[in-house]
């Protein structure tokens, strides 16, 4: 877990051995982070502001969706998915500056389909891109929404008032609906 410098280090409850049960969500806590983050002005950080408590719920909120996500993960396509993206990352070809609409996935991840499997090919004008089966795609976008989430919840309020929390709100609504759907 990073920590940073204007506040006290907070326990990760992703940290929790497994099994072990992760704690209640405060929902109403939730809804109130979500509806105040979703603000006109708190899209730059104005009037935000997390307290210690709100910090441990975006926490808890990423615990929960990482204990859900965990299965996926641990599949032999998304190692095979992320050992493709590392294969990308050190060659510097997998470049994106835009998420699929609606998504936190970058445009070089395609959404093949579920009978697709995972494997390297060339999209749009000949640019290098991962297809990757439906569920890995999900996974990855789940994944990536819980981390800002996590790089929410780690940041000072200084930090946030330079607008890190833009989709603070959406994300957080994302997240919530994703878990009440397992």
């Amino acid at each position: 877990m990073q920590h940073n410098l204007n506040s006290p280090p907070q326990p990760d409850p992703s940290d929790a051995s497994p099994g072990q049960p992760l704690p209640e969500l405060d929902r109403e806590r939730l809804n109130a982070l979500t509806t105040s983050a979703s603000k006109v002005g708190a899209c730059f950080g104005r009037d935000l502001t997390l307290s210690q408590a709100d910090r441990e719920q975006l926490l808890l909120v990423c615990a929960y969706t990482d204990q859900e996500l965990a299965p996926y993960v641990a599949s032999p396509e998304w190692q095979t998915f992320e050992a493709l993206q590392q294969e990308g990352d050190q060659k510097g070809v997998l470049i994106s500056f835009a998420s699929h609409p609606g998504t936190n996935v970058p445009t070089w991840c395609i959404d093949g389909g579920d009978a697709a499997k995972v494997r390297k090919i060339r999209a749009d004008g000949g640019r290098a891109a991962i297809e990757v089966p439906t569920l890995i795609y999900n996974t990855f976008h789940w994944r990536l929404t819980s981390d800002l989430v996590r790089k929410c919840a780690d940041s000072s309020d200084e930090m946030l008032r330079g607008g890190s929390t833009k989709y603070l709100g959406g994300d957080l609504r994302q997240l919530g609906r994703f878990l009440k759907s397992r």
